[in-house]
């Protein structure tokens, strides 16, 4: 944005402009304001970027592919970022909301569900996934300094009688531009990209155990950034996306 603007948060109705010292991060609730979800370039429905310069590139390489977006609350910094938050006048917002709406009334309870899930995450900082017997749980702080080693500790608790097979863990590839990865305890079995996501792999857990994964991070540099953590386990579980915000000052 070469002018700075008026946004208002979604979250808590804050107004702030875009050269506020904490923006894209809102001074009073924390919500990210750069978010997919947030772009003027966003189809909601079909959850598709829609600005030329990124749809063009893709369709000369794959004519029949789409580019769409896996992760609505996913932190950008797409040089082509338009906020839909940019004015206070509720004609700027239906934009993305009438196609939600016409969608009915399933999709508008999903959509509800979601943003109630992520409020929670990011105050809490602390979030618990559950389906069938498994638990999972991640503890992050939300304020670090360059230089300053912190630990992220993912817990997962398997209530059943039954062990769960091949735990996965997957995180933002981004993170590691952002954190230097210091450690990992226990060390996993595996580790492999795949896309945006980075994947540590565990054996089988025994019924009523659990695992600590503990990861020591160091930041690099001042700023805020996102951390998202999911725990898999193919054919059996999958967890939500957990989103956390670290500051680092």
């Amino acid at each position: 944005m070469s002018e700075p603007e008026f946004v208002r948060c979604p979250q808590c109705n804050t107004v702030l402009r875009t050269n506020h010292p904490r923006y894209p991060r809102c001074p009073r609730c924390k919500e990210f304001l750069r978010k997919h979800r947030y772009c003027e370039h966003l189809e909601a429905v079909t959850q598709e970027c829609t600005h030329p310069e990124v749809v063009r590139p893709i369709e000369q390489r794959h004519p029949e592919a789409r580019a769409t977006i896996a992760d609505l609350d996913e932190h950008t910094q797409c040089p082509y970022f338009e906020s839909m938050l940019g004015q206070l006048a509720p004609t700027r917002l239906q934009r993305v909301l009438g196609p939600v709406v016409r969608v009915g009334l399933i999709a508008a309870i999903v959509a509800v569900v979601m943003l109630h899930y992520f409020q929670s995450s990011v105050k809490q900082y602390e979030s618990v996934a559950q389906q069938a017997a498994l638990e999972f749980e991640v503890i992050c702080p939300d304020t670090t300094y360059v230089e300053q080693t912190f630990e992220v500790q993912c817990v997962v608790r398997n209530r059943d009688d039954k062990e769960a097979q091949t735990l996965q863990l997957r995180l933002n590839e981004r993170v590691f531009d952002w954190f230097e990865l210091l450690d990992v305890s226990p060390p996993p079995q595996d580790i492999r990209v795949v896309g945006s996501g980075r994947y540590l792999q565990y054996g089988n857990l025994a019924g009523k155990s659990e695992m600590l994964v503990q990861l020591r991070l160091r930041g690099a540099q001042v700023g805020s950034y996102e951390l998202a953590v999911q725990l898999l386990s193919p054919g059996q579980y999958q967890s939500k996306v957990m989103h956390y915000s670290i500051d680092v000052m």
